[in-house]
């Protein structure tokens, strides 16, 4: 890498979550598969490519899927069906980034069962994350909400798989030696949920409909006896209804985002409010929006809450009537903003998704950077150019945003890369 390139190296980067596939579809199943990543700085959005040998008809199933990232690390999925049992199986593979990556690990492919008699099951892969602990210690864990019926308690299920905590000489493999290696066995504990704040009631709303969005990496390490808590999002009670069955305004995850920012210290959560309160679609004639966001307070100063508490703090409101005055129509379109993210280098700039030409099922969509302690765009640019892209090597991404819209996936591993060819470097010299 020369200083040049090395200059410009995203420290982080905002990856697109489908997977692009190269290959022919041709080869026998078993054969090693490969991914590439294409990585670009923010706002601009990096990609992700697989060589697939053996896997199914792209058109017919997505067997690879980024599923997490953290620091140095990103969690894959990969899917296929036994062809002796016709039963589904996933295994799951960490990318190591760091200067001591291996090739890949393989985690465990029989997830856990909370009953004494084992069984298989497949892992609820929206419901599941990855944590690490340096550069040495990693967690992959699921958790599901359990609500009996007697209403006593509410319970987490968490099943996990957690590296080994030794880590093996292995020079062949690692220029500095060292080769993580996995713990080998799924473990699973159910956990009562005690409620953060002064509403105890609160930890019963999610009971009716639970439905999980995103799992957020953020301080705490997975103990062998963990607590869990319920904390309340800073929302109006309209956006929390008693009875979570019954859906009310907006589609909630298309407006909503939780962001770690300051190395992985601090928690913001920004909402776009549509006052039209339509779910999904351009805004009504004469109606706009209003961008909140609120930081995560730690009362005990980060080093657990057990004894201590959290509180949602506002740190700004933006109405789009003041957006709108600050920026001119060809700088920021007058419609609604999506799919929220804040800059994990520039926490002050958030990136929204923007969607054109709503009544075309193949639509444009933009990536807008607002400097929101100005008000002032910083960028906008044309991701997908709807109809116009489908002769071009970006049709299967048109075909499957249009059916299947999902946020970029924040990702600081492009720095370990960095990292890791500035240190291969100086062992050369």
């Amino acid at each position: 890498m020369s200083a040049a390139a090395a200059a410009t190296f995203p420290s982080w980067a905002m990856l697109e979550p489908f997977v692009f596939r190269r290959d022919d579809d041709s080869s026998f199943w078993g054969a090693t598969f490969t991914i590439a990543f294409s990585l670009a700085n923010p706002p601009l959005i990096s990609r992700i490519y697989a060589h697939l040998p053996g896997f199914p008809d792209r058109f017919k199933c997505t067997p690879l899927a980024i599923m997490a990232t953290h620091r140095h690390l990103a969690l894959l999925r990969v899917g296929h069906e036994m062809p002796s049992t016709k039963l589904l199986v996933q295994d799951f593979f960490v990318y190591n980034a760091g200067a001591a990556a291996a090739a890949g690990e393989e985690e465990n492919r029989h997830p856990c069962s909370s009953s004494a008699e084992k069984h298989r099951r497949l892992l609820t892969i929206l419901s599941m994350g990855l944590l690490c602990r340096g550069d040495e210690e990693f967690v992959v864990a699921e958790l599901n909400l359990y609500c009996p019926s007697r209403r006593s308690k509410v319970c987490a299920d968490i099943c996990w798989l957690r590296s080994s905590s030794s880590v093996v000489a292995d020079s062949s493999t690692s220029p500095a030696g060292d080769q993580l290696q996995l713990g080998g066995a799924w473990n699973s504990m159910r956990v009562e949920i005690q409620c953060s704040d002064d509403k105890p009631g609160d930890v019963w709303r999610p009971c009716g409909g639970w439905q999980t969005n995103a799992v957020i990496p953020f301080r705490q390490w997975l103990e062998p006896s963990p607590s869990v808590f319920f904390l309340r999002l800073p929302l109006d009670d309209d956006d929390f209804p008693a009875c979570p069955n019954i859906r009310r305004g907006t589609s909630s995850y298309l407006y909503r985002a939780v962001s770690v920012v300051g190395h992985g210290r601090e928690l913001k959560f920004v909402k776009v409010a549509r006052h039209d309160g339509v779910r999904f679609g351009t805004l009504k004639p004469g109606t706009g929006f209003t961008i909140t966001c609120h930081t995560l307070l730690m009362s005990d100063g980060g080093a657990g809450i057990a004894g201590g508490g959290m509180a949602w703090e506002e740190e700004y409101k933006v109405t789009s009537d003041e957006l709108w005055d600050a920026n001119l129509p060809e700088h920021l379109p007058r419609d609604i903003l999506m799919y929220p993210q804040v800059d994990i280098e520039r926490p002050h700039v958030v990136h929204f998704l923007f969607i054109g030409q709503w009544k075309y099922v193949k639509k444009k969509m933009w990536v807008v950077s607002i400097d929101m302690s100005t008000k002032i765009v910083q960028s906008c640019s044309l991701y997908i150019n709807g109809m116009e892209g489908l002769q071009t090597d970006d049709a299967e991404l048109i075909e499957h945003k249009s059916m299947d819209l999902r946020p970029f996936l924040p990702c600081e591993f492009p720095k370990f890369l960095q990292l890791s060819s500035s240190r291969k470097r100086k062992d050369m010299e």
